[in-house]
């Protein structure tokens, strides 16, 4: 029993194998290849050029009609077309802009951060109407809904005009042939829109996988996105020479501008992966939180003679607070506060000039679920007995009776105030989105 130990030492040493000599020993054995440690500081400059969803403008400003209709550009009238208003303005604007992006992580640390800012420059977009006042000249006009039926058909309530420019027909002044035509008024009328767009977000971005050619990570922040959009209604009229009219008519503005400030956490990933010098990555961020809608109404007229169904007396070179639809019932300032998403999704195709240099080429779609928008602010019913003209009538022109004005028998005197308040303030909310392309330079150690 004692002899068994020998014997298997023998055993073994008989069975190893015999290396001859010079023999190289076995190679060792294949690990997987360490993933490649990131950039730690990194920034990057971009060029935006981008598209925005134009701007919504529902209600009809401008229209241009028969001077053989009962109300010549009233809405519903056979001969009705609107000119400005009733679309969108702004539709297919390209927009530059810029983005600048900056961030660090940690030698050996899977946590990191990140800061970025974007804008888009003021944008500017215009809409105009006009007519020479002349016959044969276009008959435009400004419509509105008359709610107290002061200046509408018959006495009744509905659709009428405020303000008629154009050439006018004989028979509005008794004068011979009846279907003749006089000129009238000169017009003219632009829908302005001004825009811009800025934000900011913070971000840590945490590693969730990487390895030679691809590499994820997740994100986690707080964003801010700042739209405002300024509006304005502009109108003045003249009498043409050799008219019935002659000399300056009236003139207004309406101004309605919106500053939407969005306020959110955000959550997402980046995903990149790597071939050579090129590469491609994938960016989805989606942040929930409010907007803090602001909007801001004013307005102003001047006119020494009132309007088509209301004059005034001595008020040359008088201004008066109010346009159209800027009136006393919804001139101010207003805010609030509305639950908003804000998703953005971003493509990117990078070549890498040197190994810390790379230029890249990206689409980006970003949103904002719910902002206040100008247009959506504009009440088309007016109470023309409230007006701030129908007060500076009644205070140079003395009181106006409580009947009816029928077109075209105005100017006149404005009746005493009643019926209801318009136009009324409404926040309309709408959804604002940018989407384009853009131009990157990215430098990382």
């Amino acid at each position: 029993m004692a002899r068994t130990p020998i014997v298997l030492v023998a055993a073994a040493v008989l069975t190893a194998p015999v290396r001859g000599p010079g023999a190289e020993p076995p190679p060792p054995p294949v690990l997987a290849a360490e993933p490649t440690p990131g950039p730690r500081v990194w920034g990057s400059a971009e060029y935006l050029l981008w598209f925005t969803n134009p701007s919504p403008v529902p209600a009809p400003l401008v229209t241009s009609g028969s001077l053989f209709d009962a109300l010549p550009g009233a809405i519903g009238q056979p001969g009705t077309r609107v000119l400005l208003g009733d679309q969108s303005l702004g539709a297919g604007a390209v927009r530059s802009g810029g983005r600048f992006s900056f961030g660090f992580q940690p030698e050996g640390w899977p946590l990191g951060a990140e800061f970025s800012y974007l804008f888009l420059g003021r944008h500017a977009a215009v809409a105009e109407a006009t007519t020479s006042g002349y016959p044969g000249a276009p008959s435009v006009s400004v419509p509105f809904f008359d709610v107290t039926g002061t200046a509408g058909l018959n006495g009744v309530p509905g659709q009428s005009i405020y303000i008629l420019g154009g050439p006018f027909l004989n028979k509005f002044f008794g004068l011979s042939p009846p279907d003749g035509t006089i000129p009238g008024v000169a017009a003219y009328y632009r829908l302005g829109l001004a825009s811009q767009v800025q934000g900011a977000e913070a971000n840590g971005a945490m590693l969730l996988r990487q390895s030679d050619r691809f590499r994820l990570d997740g994100l986690a922040g707080f964003r801010w996105l700042q739209f405002e959009e300024d509006l304005t209604f502009f109108g003045t009229g003249y009498g043409v020479p050799g008219g019935v009219f002659p000399g300056p008519e009236t003139g207004f503005t309406d101004r309605f501008g919106t500053r939407n400030d969005f306020y959110g956490g955000q959550v997402g990933f980046r995903a990149a992966h790597t071939a050579g010098r090129w590469s491609v990555g994938a960016t989805c961020k989606v942040a929930l939180g409010v907007t803090h809608e602001q909007a801001a109404v004013s307005g102003a007229v001047t006119t020494p003679g009132g309007t088509l169904f209301v004059n005034t007396s001595g008020t040359i070179g008088q201004v008066a607070p109010g346009g159209v639809f800027t009136q006393p019932s919804n001139l101010g300032t207003y805010q609030r506060d509305v639950f908003a998403v804000a998703p953005e999704v971003k493509l990117d195709l990078g070549y890498a000039v040197t190994p810390r240099l790379k230029l890249s080429l990206g689409y980006t779609f970003l949103c904002i679920s719910n902002v206040a928008r100008p247009g959506n602010l504009i009440d088309p019913a007016l109470n023309l007995t409230r007006t701030n003209l129908a007060a500076l009538s009644r205070a140079t022109s003395q009181l106006g009776v409580q009947n009816p004005i029928p077109f075209p028998g105005g100017p006149s005197k404005a009746p005493p105030a009643f019926g209801p308040a318009a136009p009324v303030f409404d926040f309309r909310d709408s959804a604002f989105w940018g989407q384009g392309v853009s131009f990157g330079l990215a430098y990382s150690y």
